[in-house]
C-alpha cells in the first residue's frame, strides 16, 4: 500500500484529494519558526476526537431523556460513563468505587447494615 493510500485512508479521504492537498501551491514546507499568535491547549486542555456509536432509537430517546433531566448534553454524559467505565477497567480493583457504594445502599435500605 503507498504511503498516499495509507494517509488518505488515515485522514477519511481518497488518495487522489490527499495527493491534491499536499500538491497545493499554498501549502509551504518551511524551517522559519511558529508565529506567537498560534493559539494554544492550556495547561487543563485536551484535544477532543469525535466518535460515532450506532444506538437504537428508543435508546436513543432514553439516553437524551436523562441526559435532559440531569441538565446535561447528551454526549457529556456518553464521555462521563465512558471515563468512569475506562477508569474502572484500568484499575486494580475487581470492583469499582461506584459499584461498592451502590451495593452498601442496597444493603442500608434492607437493613443489612447500620
Amino acid at each position: 500500500m503507498s504511503e498516499a493510500t495509507a494517509n488518505s485512508r488515515r485522514y477519511g479521504m481518497g488518495a487522489d484529494e490527499y495527493a491534491g492537498i499536499l500538491d497545493s501551491p499554498d501549502l509551504v514546507f518551511t524551517d522559519d519558526p511558529l508565529p506567537d499568535d498560534i493559539p494554544t491547549l492550556g495547561p487543563d486542555e485536551e484535544i477532543m476526537v469525535p466518535v460515532s456509536i450506532r444506538v437504537s432509537t428508543d435508546v436513543y430517546y432514553r439516553l437524551k431523556g436523562l441526559a435532559e433531566k440531569r441538565g446535561v448534553k447528551y454526549t457529556v454524559m456518553l464521555r462521563e460513563w465512558v471515563e468512569a467505565e475506562l477508569l474502572s477497567a484500568e484499575s486494580d480493583s475487581p470492583v469499582s468505587r461506584d459499584e461498592a457504594l451502590r451495593a452498601v445502599d442496597v444493603l442500608r435500605r434492607l437493613g443489612m447494615v447500620a
